[in-house]
């Protein structure tokens, strides 16, 4: 499967523990496109939601045309999957704009 940074799939993120989001839900891949060329069965992504929350620099709302509702990027969520177990479909990108929003944030939520 062929997939960049800034990408948004559907992915099934089930069985979950504790906190951690669950069910089939829209995930940003935010791992670099160096890493994602290589192959790995794993990639770094964020969940998203669209539970209504205030937005913050941790949960910054998203715009994109793919999403109905109002979706937040849940960055302190932030965890690996198995590609080829949890992708079900792309649907959709992120604007170079979003993108960098999204990889500023996680910056800031690391440093």
């Amino acid at each position: 499967m062929i997939y960049r940074q800034g990408d948004i799939f559907l992915a099934r993120l089930n069985p979950s523990k504790g906190n951690e989001p669950g069910k089939d839900r829209p995930v940003i891949v935010v791992q670099n496109d160096n890493l994602n060329e290589v192959g790995y069965q794993t990639c770094v992504v964020v969940p998203c939601s669209s539970v209504d929350m205030p937005t913050t620099s941790i949960r910054p709302e998203i715009k994109n045309e793919c999403f109905e509702k109002t979706t937040y990027a849940l960055l302190d969520q932030v965890r690996a999957v198995d590609v080829d177990k949890r992708f079900l479909k792309k649907i959709g990108f992120l604007s170079l704009e979003e993108k960098e929003k999204i990889i500023y944030s996680l910056k800031e939520l690391i440093l």
